[in-house]
């Protein structure tokens, strides 16, 4: 596996260590008591049973308080644990959040998928993003949040050799990006954790969809590490109000950051700590839309 692990394992991992030190935490508050439990029991296994029922733990917070873990606790002292805990506890509703921001999102635009081509706005948004695409050869291109394959299918056409992988949420706007271009690689998956090897990619593009990541500055430390040095990012944003969400009849449920990439000077900051640097942009209007086009290049 490439990168980082996904949301899932990650909450995971978090989730594990959280049930253990709440355990050490409510131990902590009465030490004592529980190492006279433990030392008036005759063994290890009857130590935990003694745990399991006096303090309702299950058995691997029994087996964490037992051991080494409780003594190494107390040593710390129960202010330490507690903050522990308690940043534990903070960490894990930031990646619950994170993952209902994808879930909303994929449902939103799995929606979407069969009508999404329609849009004229996409449809040349796509060609301006495919004009940046030069000197590509048989470069391999990522395009995160790739959708129904709009820019994969606009840079394809410049650059038959190209090697494509797409990325998104959505399995229902992947399927009409698969009908669409079926020699590009297709995969459900996050934007900041890409099934992709390290400073591997040429080419990198993310279009309208900024606004839409659940961990930006993951996302972006983990494209600066598939990009390969001198490679270069496109990003396509809204400059201006929308006047409201596309397609309130949808879907919705999520949020959209829209206020942080509307200027340059913005995409510029918010990739400057992430080994990029904005090289040009462009305004754009069309269909109504305003729109930012950023060419930001991998430094380092």
């Amino acid at each position: 596996m490439y990168g980082p692990p996904p949301l899932a394992e990650r909450i995971r991992q978090v989730e594990e260590r959280l049930h253990v030190i709440s355990a050490l935490a409510t131990a902590l508050e009465d030490p004592i008591s529980v190492l006279q439990l433990i030392v008036d029991t005759g063994d290890e296994a009857e130590a935990m049973s003694a745990l399991q029922e006096r303090y309702g733990f299950d058995a691997i917070q029994a087996s964490a308080v037992t051991d080494m873990q409780f003594r190494r606790a107390i040593g710390r002292q129960r202010a330490g644990v507690i903050d522990e805990r308690d940043h534990l506890s903070s960490q894990l509703t930031d990646l619950r959040q994170a993952v209902a921001q994808q879930q909303a999102v994929a449902a939103h635009y799995d929606a979407r998928a069969a009508t999404y081509d329609a849009s004229g706005m996409h449809r040349d948004l796509a060609a301006l993003v495919a004009e940046q695409a030069t000197d590509l050869g048989d470069g391999l291109v990522v395009d995160v949040a790739t959708g129904t394959g709009l820019v994969l299918r606009a840079i394809a056409t410049r650059h038959p050799e190209a090697r494509l992988v797409g990325v998104d949420l959505s399995p229902g706007m992947l399927a009409v990006a698969r009908t669409a271009l079926p020699q590009a690689q297709l995969v459900q998956a996050d934007a900041s954790a890409l099934p992709v090897a390290g400073e591997s990619v040429d080419l990198m593009t993310c279009v309208t969809a900024l606004h839409l990541l659940a961990e930006p500055e993951l996302a972006f430390d983990e494209w600066a590490r598939v990009l390969r040095p001198g490679g270069r990012l496109v990003t396509a944003t809204f400059s201006a109000d929308t006047g409201g969400p596309a397609r309130p009849d949808l879907p919705q449920g999520f949020a959209r950051r829209h206020e942080e990439y509307r200027t340059p000077e913005q995409v510029r900051r918010a990739f400057r700590d992430h080994w990029f640097e904005l090289e040009s942009h462009t305004e754009h209007e069309l269909q109504g839309d305003r729109l930012l086009v950023c060419v930001l290049r991998r430094v380092g």
